[in-house]
């Protein structure tokens, strides 16, 4: 098993939720991402973000996407483990408007914002 570092850095406050990247670098990353996607076979909402089975996967390429992403996105927090025949990424956040991001880098639908800015699926 392989667990991924957890955002440890102590704030005055919430994290704000903003990617540091420039444009042509999230790009990139976007793209790194949908490589990764290729190998899901599952993924279910769990409180705070996603839970995704990858099958298929290089643990070690995994793993690096989630210790660059954690250097641009620490509102971000990622868990990695490895078993047998498929790995179990979780990637989660404190800040509900974190939903989005969550849901970019998943590939799950992206979630609407209600009046009382609580992330919800689907449409208007």
């Amino acid at each position: 098993m392989t667990q991924a570092p957890r955002n440890t850095q102590a704030t005055d406050g919430p994290t704000p939720v903003g990617c540091t990247l420039g444009r042509t670098a999230a790009i990139e990353r976007l793209q790194e991402w949908a490589d990764i996607r290729r190998y899901r076979a599952a993924s279910r909402p769990i409180p705070g973000g996603v839970e995704l089975t990858l099958v298929g996967a290089a643990e070690s390429d995994i793993v690096d996407i989630v210790q660059q992403e954690k250097r641009c996105c620490d509102f971000l927090e990622f868990s990695v483990l490895a078993e047998s025949e498929a790995i179990t990424l979780t990637i989660t956040s404190n800040a509900p408007e974190a939903a989005p991001v969550i849901a970019l880098l998943s590939g799950d639908p992206v979630p609407t914002m209600t009046d009382d800015s609580s992330p919800r699926e689907g449409g208007c």
